[in-house]
């Protein structure tokens, strides 16, 4: 199970909370340091990478993020930053069709114009110091893909970085009510837009829903997590 790292409104990059140590396993059983669903969720990629490799061959390596379901702590974690992504997601959706302008019916140049501002203040003002859960820095290379597994206990004979989850979401906590003011900016642009202002109430009303579901799970989050790496060879 994954989270994507990029999106609309993603988390900003952060500097890396350990230095990663990566596990290189035999090729044989490159994932036998990973608990089983991580195992098996990163041996199903590999395989299609091995599949896809053979026939359009690759010239760097790609990253690739996977967490514990087996664990209810890590999967706390998923809950919850994955929660922050849907909390803006509508929001961002309405405000990158103003800024682009290219769906149609299309909106006036003025209103194009302001959203434009908007999502700059928004960036400034929120997105580069949004919290970002940095799992450790990307070990892939030109010959290499990097697995991270998000798990609450190192495997025995692993190698494993500590993430101090709980101040992850203490800082996310502390950002909510910046992001409240922005998101509300954009649905105040977005109703005086005809065609998107059928559409506001619906969406405000999710939001205030999922607000308050990610300060329960906020509030739920263990204190630490760990995660273990392992690199294979592209070729």
């Amino acid at each position: 199970m994954q989270i994507g790292r990029l999106s609309l409104f993603a988390f900003a990059s952060a500097c890396s909370l350990f230095t990663a140590s990566p596990v290189r396993a035999a090729d044989t059983n490159p994932f036998a340091s990973f608990p089983s669903s991580c195992a098996t969720q990163a041996q199903e990629e590999h395989d299609a990478l091995k599949k896809f490799d053979a026939k359009y061959p690759r010239h760097n390596g790609q990253g690739m993020l996977f967490f514990d379901v087996n664990s209810a702590a890590a999967m706390s974690a998923y809950n919850t930053f994955g929660t922050e992504g849907q909390l803006q997601g509508p929001a961002g959706a309405l405000l990158y069709r103003g800024i682009s302008n290219t769906t149609k019916p299309r909106i006036s140049n003025k209103a194009s114009r302001e959203a434009r501002r908007i999502g700059n203040a928004y960036d400034a003002a929120y997105s580069a110091t949004s919290p970002h859960v940095d799992f450790g820095p990307l070990l892939a290379s030109k010959t290499r893909d990097h697995y991270q597994c998000v798990t609450d206990t190192c495997p025995q004979g692993a190698s494993c970085q500590t993430i101090d989850i709980k101040k992850e979401g203490e800082e996310l906590l502390a950002t909510l009510p910046v992001l409240r003011k922005h998101i509300s900016k954009i649905f105040r642009w977005a109703d005086s837009v005809k065609i998107f202002g059928s559409k506001v109430a619906r969406l405000e009303k999710a939001y205030d829903r999922d607000e308050t579901e990610i300060k329960q799970l906020i509030s739920g989050l263990p204190t630490t997590l760990v995660v273990v790496n392992v690199t294979t060879p592209i070729k």
